[in-house]
């Protein structure tokens, strides 16, 4: 069985510079009552009211980090091009509907035959009952 490791240990194993991993087991050690605010300052070359104000950040910072976020996937970000493009190809749609409607009322118009009108002059014959 493995044998236990203090929380500034740990640091070692994270991704960071070197200045942020002395100031974060600095943090730790204090909390757990390791060293003194005193000495943690002294070894950081800082004085303690600047060694209070970054642990104060640096615990906020951890605490909003595990605040409870919502599950699945984050939602589209809106792309103001893409939301562009498509108001246009809709608009370019409408506009193509319009001219074929337009083009149908002008063929109309002119008289052009169409398969739906009666050629003039021949009528149906009635039945004969």
């Amino acid at each position: 069985m493995a044998g236990k490791t203090s929380g500034s240990e740990l640091v070692n194993g994270l991704d960071g510079s070197d200045q942020a991993k002395d100031w974060c087991k600095a943090i730790l050690d204090t909390l757990s009552g390791a060293t003194t605010v005193v000495d943690a300052a002294r070894s950081l070359g800082c004085n303690q009211a600047y060694f209070y104000r970054v642990r104060g950040r640096a615990l906020q910072a951890m605490l909003s980090d595990l605040e409870p976020k919502r599950t699945g996937r984050k939602p589209a970000e809106h792309d103001p091009q893409a939301t562009r493009i498509a108001e246009l190809e809709a608009e370019l749609l409408h506009a193509k509907g319009a001219l074929e409607a337009a083009s149908a009322r002008v063929t109309v118009a002119l008289g052009a035959p169409s398969s739906t009108r009666r050629p003039k002059g021949r009528r149906r014959a009635h039945p004969t009952s």
